[in-house]
């Protein structure tokens, strides 16, 4: 089956500096690496147990650069969850992020200090279902590639791009360009009843949109 030196390759992933060093991430479960497949997104490498293997499309397959069948009890050594799914991949990182100080032609949403990954896979995806497609995390945010950052997204990573930039020169840029900003707060006025107009600026949907948490 899978070698030694594979699994504990595998696990090496679980450590940021390791994911950054590779520049690869990894994604666990059946419906997640699937979902990747159909977008198109290639995959470095796939454990998998036979019968996930088996069925995978001729397609899916020349999608993957190297494809290992592995035991259920490998899959536990590897994974980062309590209960591990039929399949865990390698992704690179994407090679194509935008420049955060770049983007003003739709909304972007800037985090601060977020430290719970599951918290960050949440906003991934609820900012996905809403029709953003950038984030921007403040310097001392958790890591997007973190495992339980990728499973709480729940595939939303497809679809949003995260980079990481220092967010006072993010706003001052905004600023000097006239871009709206918009912060959130537990003692603030109610999004459904706040007046957000561009007043005299950009058409909403030009406009960046931020939030800190």
């Amino acid at each position: 089956m899978i070698s030694k030196n594979r699994i504990r390759y595998i696990q090496s992933l679980q450590d940021k500096k390791v994911r950054d060093e590779e520049q690869t991430y990894l994604i666990e479960g059946d419906k997640l690496i699937k979902e990747y497949l159909h977008s198109g997104m290639r995959l470095k490498f796939l454990a998998a147990v036979p019968e996930f293997i088996d069925l995978l499309r001729q397609q899916e397959k020349e999608s993957i650069d190297e494809i290992e069948p592995a035991s259920i009890k490998e899959l536990e050594r590897m994974s980062s969850l309590k209960t591990p799914h039929n399949a865990i991949a390698a992704v690179s990182f994407p090679a194509d992020l935008p420049d955060p100080m770049k983007i003003n032609d739709s909304l972007l949403i800037a985090l601060e200090s977020i430290q719970d990954p599951g918290n960050l896979g949440t906003i991934i995806r609820a900012a996905a279902w809403f029709g953003f497609r950038h984030i921007v995390c403040s310097l001392n945010c958790v890591d997007v590639y973190n495992p339980k950052v990728i499973q709480a997204s729940m595939g939303a990573m497809l679809n949003v791009t995260v980079c990481y930039h220092d967010l006072g020169e993010l706003l001052e840029n905004a600023r000097k360009k006239g871009i709206h900003v918009y912060g959130t707060h537990l003692e603030g006025e109610p999004v459904y009843t706040s007046k957000i107009g561009n007043r005299g600026g950009p058409t909403p949907m030009a406009q960046r949109g931020f939030c800190s948490g």
